[in-house]
Order: C-alpha cells, then sequence, then structure tokens
C-alpha cells in the first residue's frame, strides 16, 4: 500500500437549483473543488485486487464498435493522452517506482472508461458523459447493496444483487437532460478542453476505482464496508442532483425527483 498525499480537486454538484415538481437542474455552481480523502484514491487505486480487475478489463472491448466522437461546448478536443493520472502522480510522495504504479493504475481507470463508453456508443470526450457514468454508477451502487437484515451482535447484514439495473433508454434520457442542462449552463461557455478533460477524468477515475471496490467487497461479503460504501454512493448522487436519495427515480425522462 502506497503512503502518497495527493491533492484531488472533484467535480461535483453544489446543490443543484430545483425547478417545477419532480424536476431539477444544475444550479449556477455545479462544479466546485472538493479535497477528497488523499489517501483513499491512492490505496483504492493500487489495492492488489482492484488493481488487478483494472488490468484485466482495460484492455479488451467485449463487443467492438464503431467509436463516437463530440462536438460542441460540452465536449473537448485532446491529442488522446491522459492529463490527470501524470498530475496525480507528480504531485504524490513517493519513490518513483511507486509514482509509477499509480499512474498505471489511474490510466487503467481512464481506459476502463473508455471501454464502457466504446460497448455503450457514447463519446468519452464528452463532460456530459462523465456525468452520466458518475450519476448512473453511484445510483446503482446504492440501488444494489441492500441492508437486508441483522445478524445476532445487532450488525446489518447486506446482500449485493441485480436490484436495479438502468435500461439502455434510461441511460439516454439522462444522458440528454444532462447534456441539455450543460449547455444551458454559463460555466461551461468558460471552460477551455483542458478543464473539461480534467473534470471529464476525475469523474472517470473517481467513479472506476469506486465500481472496482464495491465489487471487490461484494465477492468479500465485507458488511462495514458495503454500509460505507452504500451511504458514500447516496451522498454522491444527492450532492449532485440536491435533494433526498428516497426521493431520486431514474427512468424514461432521466432523473426524476419525487415530491
Amino acid at each position: 500500500m502506497l503512503s502518497l498525499t495527493i491533492c484531488i480537486l472533484f467535480l461535483n454538484a453544489a446543490a443543484p437549483g430545483q425547478t417545477a415538481a419532480g424536476s431539477w437542474t444544475l444550479g449556477p455552481n455545479w462544479t466546485y473543488n472538493r479535497s477528497m480523502s488523499n489517501l483513499e484514491l491512492a490505496r483504492i487505486a493500487m489495492q492488489g485486487e482492484i488493481n488487478k480487475r483494472l488490468l484485466n478489463n482495460s484492455g479488451t472491448v467485449r463487443t467492438a464498435r464503431k467509436k463516437v466522437v463530440a462536438t460542441g461546448r460540452t465536449s473537448f478536443n485532446s491529442d488522446g493522452r491522459h492529463l490527470l493520472p501524470g498530475l496525480i502522480a507528480d504531485q504524490s510522495k513517493g519513490t518513483e517506482a511507486e509514482k509509477a504504479d499509480l499512474k498505471n493504475a489511474l490510466e487503467q481507470a481512464l481506459r476502463f472508461y473508455e471501454n464502457i463508453a466504446l460497448q455503450k456508443e457514447y463519446p468519452a470526450n464528452d463532460l456530459s458523459f462523465a456525468m452520466l457514468y458518475y450519476v448512473i454508477n453511484n445510483y446503482v451502487i446504492f440501488r444494489n447493496i441492500d441492508p437486508a437484515a441483522t445478524d445476532i451482535s445487532g450488525e446489518p447484514q447486506y446482500l449485493v444483487g441485480g436490484f436495479y439495473s438502468p435500461l439502455f433508454s434510461h441511460e439516454r434520457a439522462l444522458f440528454a437532460q444532462l447534456k441539455n442542462q450543460l449547455l444551458s449552463d454559463k460555466t461551461i461557455a468558460g471552460m477551455e478542453d483542458r478543464d473539461k478533460q480534467i473534470a471529464a477524468e476525475m469523474l472517470a477515475i473517481y467513479t472506476t476505482l469506486m465500481w472496482h471496490q464495491f465489487q471487490e467487497l461484494g465477492q468479500r461479503r465485507d458488511m462495514r464496508g458495503l454500509g460505507s460504501m452504500r451511504a458514500r454512493a447516496a451522498s454522491n448522487v444527492e450532492e449532485f442532483i440536491g435533494a433526498g436519495i428516497e426521493k431520486i427515480s431514474i427512468g424514461d425522462k432521466g432523473v426524476v425527483v419525487n415530491r
């Protein structure tokens, strides 16, 4: 396990404003700098089983599809190189070998994200897809960790299973919803390609590592870890949408905030 101190800037939504009943919209400050637990992301990225998952999944695409490339204000142009893995590794404390290992793990997380975009025919170079990736996966993690019962000590027993899986149409509806909201937001107009790429990469890295941690905790039946993961996923969705998780649903209209 690496002993690193990394300053992570994380894109999230700051209490988005509510509009008509059942709807929501990104507030004026949907992007802000949030200091994540420096050690946490490094530990997750370098965890043995997580790293194996990334290495095993990042290089292959099960269903080869045509790459979708976005254009317009929510997209960003790049030369194909990732920005955050090197920046995070360079800012970390550790040996050169440790920095190289960390950079590689974060690169693998981004390749995993890009392969998901390719499989599902989304543009990986669009901030709207990075936001969709974040919201959908956090919502799925929350819904699929069910506090089913308690054991004899009174501790919750969590079940992990296919309780919720978004339909492709639901994903598409949410993607369109997020894209339209970004397009109407003044902040996006002032963002350079580099800013949008870094924001997208942060969402992609954080979400990918969280997803693999969720899978690992489920396999180990780590009840304490699953409970913490469920709470974190709920908080992520709530902060982004600006409503309690019990009022949020995702369907063929995208995200709906129920009254």
